[in-house]
């Protein structure tokens, strides 16, 4: 209970407990753009929005699943590559995350802030380095709806 309330109180754990706790790591919008930009690691994402949200936008390679259906199906437990749930705000990925966790020896993150914390970082990094595009897809004309 009480890493909990340092989690949700933007406290990261030490990098030691991350590496063996049951509990899905925590990742922020510049670590998932890093992530993005080395195919390589394998890393499979989950976006656990609704479909319609999906459609509108999405990280690259990213898959739409409901959360029950995650938390229903085995499949996402076998896998060696990392496992990274992202939503609209970051709540309901750590929700779904910390049920995947205990149950897999992947590792398990989930996107702090969501994908409204991404389009932020996104429009931040476009401001200050106007040069560079980024590899994501267009933002969408309401993020946070």
């Amino acid at each position: 209970m009480l890493l909990g309330i340092f989690l949700l109180a933007g406290f990261p754990p030490n990098a030691a407990w991350a590496e063996t706790s049951s509990l899905p790591q925590p990742i922020s919008a510049r670590e998932a753009v890093q992530f993005l930009a080395h195919p390589h690691t394998g890393l499979e994402i989950v976006d656990i929005r609704p479909s319609d949200e999906y459609a509108d936008y999405a990280l690259p390679g990213s898959e739409n699943l409901d959360p029950a259906t995650v938390l229903a199906d085995d499949t996402l437990l076998t896998g060696q590559a990392p496992l990274l749930f992202v939503d609209k705000d970051g709540t309901r990925a750590f929700a779904v995350a910390g049920r995947i966790a205990p149950k897999t020896s992947r590792k398990v993150m989930a996107l702090t802030g969501g994908l409204a914390a991404w389009w932020k970082s996104q429009e931040l990094d476009r401001a200050t380095n106007p040069a560079q595009t980024p590899d994501s897809a267009p933002a969408p004309q309401n993020p946070g709806k």
